[in-house]
């Protein structure tokens, strides 16, 4: 466990910074004393996200997340938040909040350091301020997975034009779960900020602004989600394209030999009485035809601009 004391300059709104690792979740109860009887409830054991900290963490396991906001009572919160790293690997930011303190339960980013440099540069006044300052810090990882993907998406759509191949359907298929999973945890994101703005009254204007970003980066997905169906139209598209030159092909050749199988199936006949059939240069006029034909239905073909 470690404890961080924030001193706010010319303020009276000190308060201090607990983070607890997840299998010391049993400590929480004890950094708010006077809502003992909150934590010892059968309805907060049975809060879903709560539940699941006790039971993955007993088990070694990482629970799913949702982010979310809690009111546990007036002035005392449990907020859910998911961060993403530039691989999109997902790690919760769990805590609860009061006026004075918040605790955070198996927080992998923040520490000491950080903390205090936003509170230096004027960042940082109120606990508020710091869940207000991580959501930005959520948000911009969200974009910066956004930007990570929509490259992902511009080397496969090279890819596609210049060589379709079956293994890029399941590339497609994975980008778009890659968006869909940010658009889910953006709405959900989304939902508690708004839930947030609500309860702090001191800055509302500064939660409306990170409301309007994170509404203008679910906008991005969408239209990233978009291009992720137009790239799945274009691979599909290349599939058909590269399908109709076989078939292109395989019609010339067909074009092409019909002929010469025409005539190999008349002298194939037996019958006693055929041209050529007695003939000593017989065998040399059929394959002189066979060549001719074959050369003036290319010829044909290539004149028409049907062999490119």
């Amino acid at each position: 466990m470690e404890e961080i004391t924030v001193q706010v300059k010319d303020s009276k709104t000190d308060f201090k910074l607990y983070f607890l690792e997840l299998k010391e979740w049993e400590k929480i109860p004890q950094f708010f004393p006077c809502d003992q009887e909150i934590f010892n409830s059968e309805w907060f054991n049975q809060i879903p996200s709560i539940k699941n900290i006790i039971s993955h963490s007993q088990e070694g396991k990482t629970a799913k997340i949702r982010p979310g906001v809690i009111r546990l009572r007036p002035g005392l919160h449990y907020i859910n938040f998911k961060d993403l790293d530039r691989q999109g690997n997902e790690f919760p930011i769990r805590f609860f909040l009061s006026d004075k303190q918040l605790v955070f339960i198996g927080h992998p980013r923040l520490n000491n350091e950080k903390v205090l440099e936003w509170v230096s540069r004027g960042i940082i006044n109120t606990p508020m301020d710091l869940v207000r300052t991580i959501g930005s810090k959520i948000l911009h990882q969200h974009q910066i997975r956004l930007e990570s993907i929509e490259d992902q998406m511009d080397h496969l759509e090279e890819e596609i034009l210049n060589n379709p191949v079956s293994r890029q359907q399941g590339k497609i298929i994975a980008i778009h779960r890659k968006v869909i999973h940010i658009k889910k945890s953006l709405n959900y994101h989304i939902t508690a900020f708004d839930r947030l703005a609500s309860i702090d009254s001191a800055t509302p204007s500064l939660w409306s602004e990170l409301i309007a970003e994170t509404e203008r980066e679910l906008e991005n997905i969408r239209q990233t989600h978009d291009l992720v169906e137009s790239l799945r139209e274009a691979y599909q598209a290349s599939i058909d394209n590269r399908a109709n030159d076989i078939m292109k092909l395989l019609t010339l050749l067909a074009t092409v030999l019909l002929p010469i199988n025409l005539l190999t199936s008349f002298f194939g006949m037996n019958f006693e009485t055929m041209p050529l059939i007695r003939n000593p240069y017989g065998i040399e006029i059929f394959y002189s035809a066979c060549l001719l034909i074959l050369v003036t239905v290319i010829l044909y073909f290539w004149k028409k601009d049907w062999l490119r």
